[in-house]
């Protein structure tokens, strides 16, 4: 009795760490990502799933794995979009902590006490993030161009604190961080992301990761390879009905990213005033050139 009343109060002590899972269209593999949060090697955590109008919740092998009390589930209808779906898990989260796994990847055992454990170590620091394996829809490992280039890109910041100008100069540049790898402290970052609702279809994760920099968040790159991120053919990075958006929104994601964060921090309007004349007149050399895509339409009343 008393060393079991002794690993609850461990346990008891173990911040809280919230698990946000946006689900569409994914129920293949939504119950093997919740069986890789179930084998975390760190106990205190909430997996906060929300079905965005697909039904992802309602299938057998799903509903198995959702009996832990851990687990919170949501859902509604009609489709409303990552971007919704993820600010309304932002708002659910109760974690000290919160990671933004997609539905279709999974975490390494160790995903999170090696997350927890880096910013117990930087106080200083708001987000970690780093390298990941990828896979295909068998879960075998799978390796892209673009991976490595971003991997040897960043590899003098492995294992370091990154300053957030310096995280500014990069993010302008590329989205660096895949997104499963994301771990974030809530105090620092929750009320920044929670303040603002824009529909982005393709970049949102890019437009959170340079919001918070330019609001003066510091991140920290792990050289550790600890979650997989999944390619298949419904993923919205692979998908020809999002070729005009994933070659248009980004300017003007990073346009509106910097124009937020210019109106309440010094380092967000430095770098607003000096970017923003680029960064429009990329989106406009942009949206003229991809306009006569079939894809335009669905993207276009977002453009304007």
């Amino acid at each position: 009795i008393e060393t079991n009343l002794f690993e609850s109060d461990i346990l008891f002590q173990q911040p809280l760490v919230s698990v946000l899972v946006p689900s569409y269209q994914a129920s293949s593999y939504l119950s093997l990502l919740v069986k890789s949060v179930l084998a975390q090697t760190y106990e205190n955590w909430e997996l906060l799933i929300l079905d965005d109008g697909s039904g992802d919740l309602d299938y057998p092998d799903v509903e198995i794995v959702l009996k832990d009390s851990r687990i919170r589930t949501f859902r509604w209808f009609p489709n409303r979009g990552v971007s919704q779906a993820t600010r309304f898990l932002m708002q659910e989260a109760r974690g000290d902590f919160w990671c933004y796994p997609g539905a279709d990847d999974l975490l390494f055992p160790y995903f999170i006490q090696q997350r927890v454990t880096v910013l117990d170590h930087h106080l200083d620091v708001s987000c970690v993030f780093g390298k990941g394996a990828q896979i295909d829809i068998a879960g075998n490992e799978i390796w892209f161009d673009q991976g490595r280039k971003i991997f040897e890109a960043m590899k003098p910041y492995e294992d370091q604190v990154i300053e957030a100008e310096a995280m500014l100069n990069i993010l302008l540049t590329a989205n660096v961080i895949n997104t499963p790898s994301i771990f974030a402290r809530s105090c620092a970052t929750l009320p920044i992301l929670t303040r603002y609702h824009l529909n982005w279809r393709y970049c949102q994760d890019w437009f959170y990761w340079l919001l918070l920099a330019g609001h003066g968040q510091r991140f920290y790159y792990s050289g550790e390879i600890l979650h997989s991120y999944r390619f298949h053919e419904q993923s919205l990075t692979q998908s020809p009905a999002s070729w005009a958006w994933r070659n248009v929104e980004p300017p003007l994601v990073l346009l509106t990213g910097l124009a937020l964060a210019a109106q309440t921090g010094e380092l967000g309007l430095r770098y607003y005033q000096r970017h923003r004349l680029q960064l429009f007149g990329n989106f406009l050399v942009r949206s003229a050139r991809f306009r006569t895509h079939s894809s335009w339409k669905n993207w276009s009343s977002l453009a304007r």
